[in-house]
């Protein structure tokens, strides 16, 4: 964790005011406040949240130098005379927060209004919090190497499934996805419970795993964090085993709000998503970045680790996250790494948590420009060169008799998943999709039942984000056998150039 200032310090200054000016300045000194600076910065690692300015709206947020934007249209904490929030007559608020779950306690209580969060935390959140309705409005910044996992010299990631390895992380932070998302697509099932096993959860934070690892004689081989600790344990001799500059989907920070709040007041949500977007079309402004007291004191040197390492919410990536459908399919891989922990995950949201309007509203006020691509799962991505390989695979679900549900759902969404990955891959082909019933006697030949399972999976696929113009249904019946009963209930799914 980042390091508090010193108490002691405010108490010498105070005793000193006394002696100068009487004890009521040294009271308003040492009393938290908006004048001072403890109510300007607060929260994460002050001790505390700022407090919110009489009828502003507030938004909760985390001292942290990506949402450094957030503070420059506001020109602080509190909405100073003249920033870009006061021209457009807002009067916003800022409460800094330690913790996620402070921070949603205070959004499903209607204390705050918005939040900045990791695009990870909010899919959680939307299962941990059934009652609280909220919607995702815009992309904020989003890590391209920011954020990995370092190993001890000579480490590779293969070596982190081993017996007797030690991985350090922050319980429900981007580090932990990134270990999730290693373990389920690198290692087989006994290696991933065995890397599971291996990781050694720092209840008080990345930073608290990263002074553990780079301590003399460490126990930890291997440590899931952000800059700058990457660059410090680097420097230290340690190795780059694994980042987001691989998987530029993986973590990303939106600004929610609550939909009661976007309902009843849709123009602020669309001015305040408008003055952000357009700060990101310049990158990150850092001047008013003291407003966090972290910053302000002593993390300036931080900042220049990021350049390069995180993309922030402009235009075209708003555009392509919240307009063209990206932000749909980082929903479904997200869920997917907390799905196979069988944590609780509402895909049912996928189709409804963003608020598009707001920033379908600036479609024609800035230019596109050349975006990282957004990759999902990067070992796919690699083998892009070679289609002709990928356009070769096939996949096959069971149904249960007479019936159009999977004999064993969880296999069944996971078969189609990697097809649904590998086709937005090689984006364009076309899918068929085959439906099979076992024949049976007493007539019939099973074609509808046949079709209405084909007709499953490619509902499930058009929900999954592939384009219905691309998909061939068709219902076979008991007309093509392809052995026991189980097996002819069936639907086989294909590329349509793949020969078949």
């Amino acid at each position: 964790m980042k390091k508090l200032r010193p108490q002691a310090v405010r108490v010498i200054v105070a005793l000193v005011l006394v002696a100068v000016i009487g004890i009521g300045a040294a009271l308003v000194f040492l009393l938290p406040g908006k004048d001072n600076d403890e109510g300007a910065g607060g929260g994460l690692f002050g001790g505390g949240s700022s407090k919110p300015s009489k009828n502003a709206v507030s938004i909760g947020t985390f001292e942290f130098a990506p949402y450094t934007n957030m503070l420059a249209i506001n020109g602080g904490l509190e909405t100073a005379r003249g920033s870009a929030l006061d021209q457009a007559g807002m009067n916003v608020s800022y409460e800094v927060f330690e913790n996620d779950p402070d921070a949603f306690a205070a959004l499903a209580s209607g204390n705050i209004q918005g939040l900045v969060t990791v695009m990870d935390t909010f899919v959680r959140a939307l299962a941990n919090y059934p009652s609280l309705d909220m919607k995702v409005v815009a992309l904020v910044d989003r890590s391209t190497g920011a954020d990995a996992i370092v190993g001890k010299a000579g480490m590779t990631i293969e070596d982190m499934a081993l017996p007797g390895k030690n991985i350090g992380y922050a319980p429900f932070s981007p580090g932990e996805t990134l270990l999730m998302y290693i373990g389920q697509t690198k290692f087989n099932d006994a290696q991933f419970e065995q890397f599971k096993d291996n990781m050694v959860p720092f209840d008080e934070g990345p930073g608290a795993a990263t002074a553990a690892f780079l301590a003399p004689r460490s126990q930890l081989d291997a440590v899931a964090i952000w800059e700058p600790d990457i660059t410090a344990c680097i420097s230290e001799g340690a190795v780059d085993l694994f980042s987001t500059a691989k998987a530029t989907n993986l973590i990303i920070d939106v600004l929610i709000f609550r939909t009661d709040f976007i309902q009843e007041k849709p123009d602020f949500v669309k001015d305040y998503v408008k003055a952000l977007v357009k700060e990101g079309e310049d990158g990150f402004n850092y001047s008013h970045i003291d407003a966090f007291m972290y910053y302000a004191e002593e993390g300036k040197e931080d900042i220049p680790f990021y350049e390069g390492k995180a993309k922030v919410g402009n235009w075209t990536e708003n555009k392509k996250f919240i307009l063209d459908g990206t932000g749909k399919d980082v929903f479904f891989s997200l869920a997917d790494i907390w799905i196979t922990e069988q944590q609780a995950v509402r895909t049912d949201a996928a189709n409804t948590f963003i608020w598009p309007d707001a920033v379908a509203a600036l479609q024609g006020q800035f230019q596109e420009e050349a975006a990282i691509p957004f990759v999902v799962k990067p070992e796919i991505a690699q083998q892009e060169e070679n289609a002709d390989a990928l356009i070769k695979v096939t996949s096959y679900v069971q149904f249960v008799a007479d019936d159009s549900k999977f004999l064993e759902p969880e296999k069944a969404y996971a078969e189609l998943d990697e097809f649904v990955r590998i086709a937005k891959v090689i984006d364009g082909t076309v899918i068929k999709i085959d439906g099979h019933t076992n024949p049976v006697s007493g007539g019939g030949d099973g074609k509808p039942l046949s079709l209405l399972r084909a007709k499953q999976v490619s509902n499930y696929f058009v929900s999954r984000g592939i384009d219905p113009d691309r998909i061939i249904v068709n219902g076979y019946g008991d007309t093509k056998p392809a052995g026991e009963a189980a097996e002819n209930r069936r639907v086989e799914i294909s590329f349509v150039n793949n020969g078949a």
